[in-house]
C-alpha cells in the first residue's frame, strides 16, 4: 500500500492512528517527504486502512507481493554481499529494505516470482565456490525466506 501525499505530522499521525485503530500489522514502512509505503499481512488489512484514510491521503493497494529476506552476519552492512544478492536477482525488485542491525535484507518482489528469487539467492550465496573464487564466508547461521502479504 502507498499514500501519496506531502507528509506533515498530521498526516503521519492520522496514519498511525487509522494503523492502530484497523489492528494492521505493519511487517515493513518505508517514508519519504511524498510517499508512505507499507508492507501490510493481508489484503483485508490493506483495504481496511485505505477506507480510513480516504479522506485525508490518496491511497494505492498493489497486490500479490512477497517479502524474500536474507538473513545473516553483516548481511546488510558489507556492500559485496548486497551487490551479490541485487545482482543474483533475476525479477524485479518493487522495494528494498535494511533492517535495524546489519543482520537482515529485505526485498518485496511480485508473488508469482518469490521462488525464484529465494531460488537465486540461495544459488549465489550458498553455492560452492568456482575454481579460484573466494568461498562466501561472509554467512552465517543464515536463511532465507519467503512470506507472501
Amino acid at each position: 500500500m502507498v499514500a501519496s501525499q506531502e507528509f506533515d505530522a498530521k498526516l503521519t499521525g492520522s496514519v498511525f492512528k487509522a494503523l492502530e485503530e484497523q489492528k494492521c500489522l505493519v511487517d515493513l514502512a518505508a517514508m519519504s517527504r511524498s510517499n508512505l509505503s507499507l508492507l501490510l499481512g493481508s489484503q483485508d488489512a490493506a483495504a481496511a486502512l485505505a477506507s480510513s484514510l480516504q479522506d485525508v491521503a490518496e491511497v494505492k493497494i498493489t497486490p500479490d507481493l512477497a517479502l524474500v529476506s536474507l538473513v545473516g552476519r553483516n548481511v546488510a552492512r558489507d556492500p559485496a554481499i548486497s551487490a551479490r544478492a541485487m545482482s543474483a536477482l533475476p525479477v524485479a525488485v518493487r522495494m528494498i529494505f535494511h533492517g535495524a542491525s546489519d543482520m537482515n535484507l529485505s526485498f518485496v518482489v511480485d508473488a508469482r516470482h518469490a521462488d525464484a528469487a529465494v531460488g537465486a539467492l540461495h544459488r549465489a550465496l550458498f553455492a560452492a565456490p568456482a575454481e579460484g573464487e573466494r568461498p562466501p564466508q561472509f554467512i552465517s547461521a543464515s536463511a532465507v525466506a519467503v512470506g507472501e502479504v
